[in-house]
């Protein structure tokens, strides 16, 4: 089984730009880089999974790697709706404040929210489109989400 795990975190990592990853007791050392760090969590989720099929089912299953990148693309959803959820809010704040200071202040927490989720999430292998209704902050901040 180690060497398909070593197989898809190969494949995996050059899509991403991740650099090489050796399936070890190393890896655990990186989990500092949260694209890493899913990698490795989706590996074992579905590791966990094939080994309940063959003690509870007598079933066997099999890992792959658009396996494993259907599991981290679930995982970097909903870090996006989380945060565009914090920004959607951030921006209802920012249009019912009348003091410009205020206004200027929740702004800028808007742009640490999207380079914070595009510092951390995005990468060749896995981009969220910015929606409309926040492609005024494209230009205000340095981060690398695709645009509609």
């Amino acid at each position: 089984m180690k060497p398909k795990c070593q197989l898809i975190t190969d494949i995996i990592a050059t899509e991403a730009n991740l650099g090489q990853i050796k399936w070890e007791e190393a890896i655990l050392k990186r989990l500092d880089n949260i694209l890493i760090a899913n990698l490795i969590a989706s590996i074992m989720e579905i590791l966990w999974s094939i080994r309940n099929n063959l003690k509870f089912n007598n079933s066997k299953g099999s890992i792959t790697t658009e396996l494993v990148k259907y599991k981290m693309k679930i995982a970097q959803e909903t870090a996006w709706n989380g945060t565009l959820t914090r920004i959607n809010k951030l921006i209802r704040k920012s249009l019912i404040t009348k003091e410009q200071e205020n206004q200027t202040n929740l702004k800028k927490k808007i742009i640490v929210n999207l380079e914070r989720f595009s510092k951390n999430w995005n990468s060749p292998l896995m981009q969220i489109t910015l929606p409309d209704h926040l492609q005024e902050y494209q230009t205000l901040a340095s981060f690398f989400l695709t645009r509609v």
